[in-house]
């Protein structure tokens, strides 16, 4: 062990498993928008639905792959790296 971890480390560790965890969940999504939209059966509605939930699906990607960015620029100009 004797390793020191400061507060900010664990702290930026945290957000970054928090935000790992969402972009998972997002992964999720844009399976689920691929599922709707293949069992659509040319379906008008169900294509409509299914192409919303990969528009946010992707949306939500960029969003995390910004947040994760931004958490690790921050993290390191704290830690001094």
């Amino acid at each position: 062990l004797g390793a020191t971890v400061t507060i900010q480390q664990v702290i930026g560790r945290g957000i970054k498993a928090v935000l790992g965890l969402i972009g998972a969940l997002a992964l999720l999504m844009f399976v689920w928008g691929g599922v709707l939209w293949v069992s659509a059966g040319g379906n008008d509605k169900r294509v409509a639905q299914a192409t919303t939930v990969l528009r946010n699906s992707f949306i939500g990607l960029l969003i995390i792959l910004f947040s994760y960015t931004a958490v690790a620029l921050f993290i390191g100009v704290l830690s001094g790296r």
